[in-house]
């Protein structure tokens, strides 16, 4: 007997959840809408209730563009909003992960030689804390280890283009930095990272 799982489909702001059947028929469909204005989702997690958690970049009125975490129930109903609009540049979430009652998010500051960012919410959608690199650097993938120690992997502009391994205590604080210039000053890029 086969057994067909739920799965989750984030396509151009449009959040899905399929039953798991043949015909792949959706049991929700939530889309953010904001009139007029750009939004992007690059990436998706769950918590074990089942609760999904999406980030990405977007504007939210006239005042500027930023990182995004949005918070669905298992009926695919808005729980919370997070926007995150540290320097007013466009900030972008890459990667997103849930662990242990938090939601951990990485991406940049800007679209390409931006600050790398990380960001902390709890489950209620309050900000525990936020890192923010001083280096030309966009976190694209992100994992915890089972001791709340946050690993981020992605590039930097220092010279040319760069690997870059970050591991980041439980508060946010950095605990050190790897790069990585390949043979010859070569491009590198890290795209995720797992513990």
């Amino acid at each position: 007997m086969k057994r067909f799982c739920p799965f989750l489909l984030l396509i151009s702001g449009i959040l899905l959840l399929t039953s798991g059947l043949p015909a792949q028929t959706p049991e929700w469909v939530y889309q953010y809408v904001n009139p007029g204005f750009s939004d992007v989702p690059y990436a998706i997690t769950a918590d074990s209730a089942g609760n999904t958690y999406t980030t990405g970049y977007t504007s939210v009125g006239s005042s500027g563009s930023g990182l995004g975490i949005i918070k669905l129930s298992t009926m695919g109903e808005e729980r919370w909003f997070y926007y995150l609009d540290t320097l007013g540049v466009g900030e972008t979430g890459r990667d997103i992960l849930f662990h242990s009652g938090y939601v951990y998010v990485t991406g940049s500051t800007a679209s390409g030689m931006g600050n790398l960012i990380v960001v902390c919410v709890d489950s209620g959608g309050q900000s525990r804390w936020l890192y923010l690199d001083t280096l030309d650097m966009e976190g694209l993938g992100i994992d915890v280890s089972s001791g709340g120690n946050v690993y981020v992997a992605g590039k930097t502009w220092v010279s040319l283009l760069d690997w870059v391994v970050l591991k980041l205590d439980s508060l946010g604080n950095e605990v050190w930095r790897y790069v990585y210039d390949g043979p010859a000053g070569s491009y590198d890029e890290a795209l995720d990272i797992a513990i």
